[in-house]
């Protein structure tokens, strides 16, 4: 068979979307780039298969942070769906559906409120008014209009996401399970922490009972109850449940991933809270240095953890400290975010305010 066959490309895109499951970034990108090189020199190769290669290396980057190269994979993916199988393919649907939310999350909201107002509708001129792409594409496009602060038209889109969910997939399915969080999200956001709570409970049950209590997706779930809990000043409810969050992810990825580092940087926030000073710092520094080293230090995630302990150290009076890792959070949010995005005028106030701390006025 040899190297250069179609199935041999194959394998390795399996090869590599495994490595990707497992935290491996660096492993699946040199079989994701491989793979690709076969299929591109393979004129035979259907284009479904290289659309596919694409958006998987895409999907890669987009976990990376790698927002820009991720929205490049995709349009190149999304023109060859278009050129051979139409703009209103069910192919071409779900590539626009990914490159929407590349823009999500550079926080280009107006652009990927946009995509999936137009996937939304083409997904129901394909499959009509129920089916579970359309509910988690209205999900995706609540999730939109809530980052922009548009609450009247993220509410319903919600709702009407979640009852297609239960419709289509049933009460017990991961869909549905996204779709309790979103609404529980939105109102933990707006401080409504009594009609979110139960929706997250809820939530929970679902995972636990169709993807397992030590799922990743459960774990993340964990997270998201726990935060709740740490906005109600809940902490100690909230640390067990960050603690079993990190203990799953532990498991399922390994100590040196991202996700294992988020459940590491949320407990150090948590620690933070109760004035548990010296763990919460341990901690940050343990999740910024395993995100440093699984994804570089141009990885746009690092912006929170660098935030959290600059703030960490400006309450202790480092204020040194303190501005050396909010120049670096600014830094990362500017070139990810723009310089317009509310996250940049964060980083922009914190600094003024540790430069007037210093008494450094004209700086600040």
């Amino acid at each position: 068979m040899g190297m250069q066959h179609p199935v041999t490309a194959i394998a390795l895109n399996n090869l590599a979307t495994l490595y990707r499951e497992q935290g491996k970034y660096d492993e699946a990108e040199t079989f994701y780039l491989n793979s690709l090189k076969i299929l591109e020199q393979l004129p035979e190769v259907g284009a479904y298969t290289v659309a596919g290669a694409y958006n998987n290396l895409a999907a890669l980057y987009r976990e990376r942070g790698k927002y820009h190269e991720a929205e490049q994979l995709f349009q190149k993916a999304r023109l060859i769906a278009e050129q051979y199988y139409g703009q209103q393919h069910p192919a071409t649907i779900s590539v626009l559906n990914n490159l929407a939310g590349v823009y999500y999350d550079q926080g280009q909201y107006e652009r990927a409120r946009q995509l999936y107002e137009y996937t939304a509708s083409a997904w129901q001129l394909i499959h009509g008014p129920q089916h579970p792409e359309l509910a988690q594409t209205f999900n995706s496009l609540a999730n939109t209009y809530h980052a922009q602060g548009l609450y009247d038209q993220a509410e319903p889109f919600m709702r009407r996401a979640l009852e297609m969910a239960e419709q289509t997939l049933g009460s017990q399915h991961p869909l549905t399970a996204n779709c309790l969080e979103s609404l529980a999200q939105f109102y933990r956001d707006q401080g409504k922490y009594g009609q979110a709570e139960p929706l997250y409970l809820q939530a929970l049950e679902v995972r636990k009972q169709v993807q397992g209590v030590y799922h990743p997706h459960t774990a993340q779930c964990l997270n998201n109850l726990a935060m709740l809990y740490q906005y109600q000043e809940r902490y100690k409810e909230a640390e067990q449940l960050h603690l079993q969050a990190f203990e799953i992810r532990k498991q399922s990825y390994g100590l040196q991933h991202i996700y294992t580092a988020q459940s590491l940087n949320n407990l150090a926030a948590n620690y933070a809270a109760l004035g548990v000073v010296e763990k919460a710092e341990a901690y940050y520094k343990q999740a910024i240095t395993i995100e440093e080293e699984a994804l570089g230090l141009d990885y746009s995630g690092l912006a929170d953890p660098y935030n959290n302990l600059a703030m960490l150290y400006y309450a202790q009076d480092q204020y040194e400290k303190a501005i050396q890792l909010m120049e670096r959070a600014l830094k990362l949010r500017e070139q990810t975010l723009g310089f317009q995005h509310p996250y940049v005028a964060q980083s922009l106030s914190n600094l003024g305010l540790f430069y007037s701390a210093q008494e450094k006025y004209e700086l600040a």
